[in-house]
């Protein structure tokens, strides 16, 4: 993805535009009411914590890095709004570990979660609906120059396929370089996304950062496309957010009675 084009998918998810509209597929009201829970628990400790990785083991499936890798090696976890789960062939190549393709997904999606972030309290400090506010990435980039300094040459590396200034990583020891780049670059994104909060709250102090239940849009069915190498019977949960400043899609399924993340991503096609 091409660095350009992530506040517009930012601004098209926020505004719900392509969304699923309510269906028979909506839940009954205690299970959609316990998924909403789930994702507002879920996202409610991500902002707080701003790291995916933290949370694996609290939110998501028990095998989610056995999984995680199998999706990445096989190129089967494809499908509509799924083309966030294409093989990762150059990690495929190099025949990464699951640790390191759990490495790698946790660096792309914080980026995307604190990106979104500080793109929706730039719009609120400037009192904009984030689907009018058009100065947030020329914004967003000075600040992150600001803090990156010497090392604003990371802000060129992108995080999805081939970059113009992204190197070809050809062994595990280029790629863990790589990532430790990326992972500069999303450092920063913590320290402007925390100013960036505080100002909003000193700005407009009875601002709600919070999600609820109610923030979450819920639907139920079969995973027909094998999703994350689920049998296609297995009920899976899909949750939309309806709220600033995250705009990754959720799938839960239900292990051993208890309600799992499966999988957070962008819904990209």
């Amino acid at each position: 993805m091409k660095k350009a084009l992530l506040p517009i998918l930012i601004v098209l998810i926020l505004t719900n535009v392509g969304f699923p509209q309510k269906d028979e597929r909506i839940p009954p009201k205690p299970e959609e009411l316990e998924a909403q829970t789930l994702a507002a628990e879920f996202f409610n400790a991500y902002r707080r914590t701003q790291d995916i990785g933290s949370l694996v083991e609290q939110f998501f499936i028990k095998d989610f890095e056995t999984r995680l890798k199998n999706c990445r090696t096989s190129g089967g976890c494809g499908g509509f709004g799924r083309d966030f789960w294409g093989e990762d062939e150059e990690l495929s190549s190099l025949s990464a570990s699951a640790d390191d393709h759990l490495k790698r997904y946790v660096t792309a999606v914080n980026y995307l979660f604190l990106y979104s972030q500080c793109y929706a309290h730039l719009a609120r400090i400037a009192s904009k609906p984030t689907a009018e506010y058009e100065q947030g990435e020329k914004i967003l980039d000075k600040l992150l120059r600001g803090e990156l300094k010497e090392n604003s040459a990371v802000l060129k590396l992108g995080f999805f396929g081939q970059h113009e200034d992204r190197p070809v990583v050809k062994s595990l020891a280029e790629f863990h370089e790589l990532q430790s780049r990326l992972e500069t670059l999303v450092g920063s994104l913590r320290v402007v996304e925390r100013n960036l909060q505080a100002e909003l709250l000193q700005k407009f102090p009875k601002t709600i950062l919070d999600a609820r239940p109610k923030d979450f849009r819920v639907y139920k069915e079969p995973n027909r496309e094998g999703f994350f190498g689920y049998a296609e019977t297995t009920q899976m949960y899909d949750v939309w957010p309806e709220t600033d400043g995250f705009f990754l899609k959720i799938d839960m399924i239900r292990e051993k009675g208890t309600l799992r993340i499966v999988a957070v991503y962008p819904p990209m096609d």
